[in-house]
This record gives structure tokens, C-alpha cells and sequence, in this order.
């Protein structure tokens, strides 16, 4: 980053997405939209992994069953998990509970990673192609504002906040005796302490639980918000950014944005 530029950026004010140049990420700037990945296809195996830990066991009763094999997601494989249930342990259902959470979160959960810096040489190398890709910046407040403001549906529940780098949490999952199942989220929000200097904070999108758990057909999950095109501040370019690539981002900035401003990343060394 230039001199001129750091004090600007290290205020916390900003969030910081590192891309590829690809089509994936263009369409940040084409469609002013952000995708919202599947827990299952983040690239940490342990991220949004957790254990579950419910509140009270004994609450697990026929009507929890009926409610699940009533649902439209009830296949072959919680056929069989379900038969194991029988007299059970806490443990079973534990297990029963983790795969059942596990299977809906990562169907009805999206997830957009961000970093609070831009000054991590790791992230650029590891998200940004090895400086050859960009990095956006988006004002956080406006960012998250933006989205909300453009939810057109009452399905969806928003969360966001910074990444606890304290290992994998626990699932608290609490049972009522009218069969419903309602689990915290905070493992969404937690890695293991490797990641820890990528600061990173993310935005949560989700299915409400009245509408996530058994609703009697699937229910469609977008996972592309639009956001409001003055949340985007700036573009860093890597600086091995091919001129031809620096050149289209401008020229669609242009086109597609009055007041963003495209600006080179220098490494700190």
C-alpha cells in the first residue's frame, strides 16, 4: 500500500476481499453482487465444523422423529441413523444431531469472507493469485447496511463479526417436546489458531429456523446479494496484475461506478 493510503485503511472502517482475476470475481463489479459460499466448500476442512451439545436430551421424543421424517429432506441415511436412535445414548444423539445440522447448514447457510487488512502478504499470495489478482474494499457500515436493505425476503437471517481463532465450538442445540430443533451459530465464527493472521471477518446469511428445518418442500437459497455500489470504496491491484487486467478493471469501474478508485498494492518489506 502506498504511504499515502495507510492511514486511511488502518482505521478499522474497512473490510478487505481478496480475489483472483476471474470471472468470479468481475461480476463483484459487473453485477455489484457477492457470493455467499456452502460451509462444505470453504477451504479450512475444520471451518463451521463443530460438536453438538444439547440442552436437554430427554426432549428428544417421538415428535422430534415425526418432524423429521416429515420433512422434504428426510433421505435413506437419516432413515438409518434414525433407527439407531432407539433407547440411545446422549452420545447417539449427539452424532444423530451433528450430521442432521451439519447436512441443513450447509443447504440453507452462505458465507462471505473478508479480512480487516490488507497489509498480509500471506493473503495475497494464497487469495489473490500471487499478487496477480485484486483486492476490494468496502466501507463496513454501508457494506452491511447495503445488504440488508437489499433482502427482499423474510427467509433470510443476517449475522456478521470477526473470526474467534479458539479451536472448534459446540453447536448448542436446544429441544422442545413439540419436535422443534433450534442450534446457536457461533461456530460459524470460529477457526482454528493457524488462520489467525488473516483477521478475518465474515457475513453470515441463513434460512430463518422456522423455514430452515421442515419445511414441507425445498426452499431456494440464494447465494448472490447485491450491495448498494457506494459500499465500494477502492480496488488494490496485486502488483503483478497484468496491464491488460488493470485496464478492464478501470475501464468497467468506469462504466459501472462514479466514485470508486483504483489503486496499486506495494508489498511492505
Amino acid at each position: 500500500m502506498t504511504e499515502k493510503a495507510k492511514p486511511d485503511f488502518e482505521s478499522g472502517k474497512y473490510l478487505f476481499k481478496f480475489c483472483t482475476f476471474n470471472t468470479n470475481s468481475l461480476q463483484i463489479l459487473v453485477n455489484n453482487t457477492l457470493y455467499f459460499s456452502s460451509p462444505r466448500n470453504l477451504n479450512d476442512p475444520l471451518d463451521c465444523r463443530f460438536k453438538v451439545k444439547i440442552n436437554k436430551p430427554e426432549n428428544f421424543t417421538n415428535e422430534t422423529k415425526k418432524m423429521i421424517k416429515e420433512s422434504w429432506f428426510y433421505n435413506d441415511e437419516l432413515k438409518y441413523k434414525m433407527k439407531e436412535l432407539y433407547g440411545a445414548s446422549t452420545e447417539k444423539k449427539e452424532e444423530f444431531l451433528r450430521y442432521l445440522i451439519e447436512y441443513l447448514q450447509n443447504i440453507y447457510s452462505g458465507i462471505c469472507c473478508f479480512s480487516l487488512t490488507a497489509e498480509n502478504n500471506l493473503l495475497w499470495s494464497h487469495y489473490a493469485d500471487e499478487a496477480k489478482g485484486m483486492c476490494f474494499v468496502f466501507d463496513k457500515d454501508k457494506l452491511l447496511e447495503s445488504i440488508r436493505e437489499s433482502n427482499n425476503s423474510k427467509q433470510d437471517l443476517l449475522k456478521d463479526g470477526k473470526i474467534k481463532y479458539r479451536g472448534v465450538r459446540s453447536a448448542k442445540v436446544k429441544l422442545y417436546k413439540r419436535g422443534d430443533i433450534i442450534y446457536s451459530t457461533d461456530h460459524f465464527f470460529a477457526k482454528t489458531s493457524h488462520w489467525r493472521e488473516e483477521e478475518e471477518y465474515r457475513i453470515i446469511s441463513q434460512i430463518k429456523e422456522d423455514n430452515r428445518f421442515f419445511p414441507m418442500k425445498p426452499l431456494e437459497f440464494n447465494r448472490y446479494r447485491l450491495f448498494d455500489k457506494k459500499s465500494l470504496k477502492y480496488i488494490f491491484v496485486g502488483e503483478r496484475m497484468p496491464k491488460t487486467h488493470r485496464d478492464l478493471i478501470e475501464n468497467i469501474c468506469k462504466n459501472n461506478f462514479q466514485t470508486i478508485k483504483v489503486l496499486p498494492h506495494k508489498f511492505n518489506f
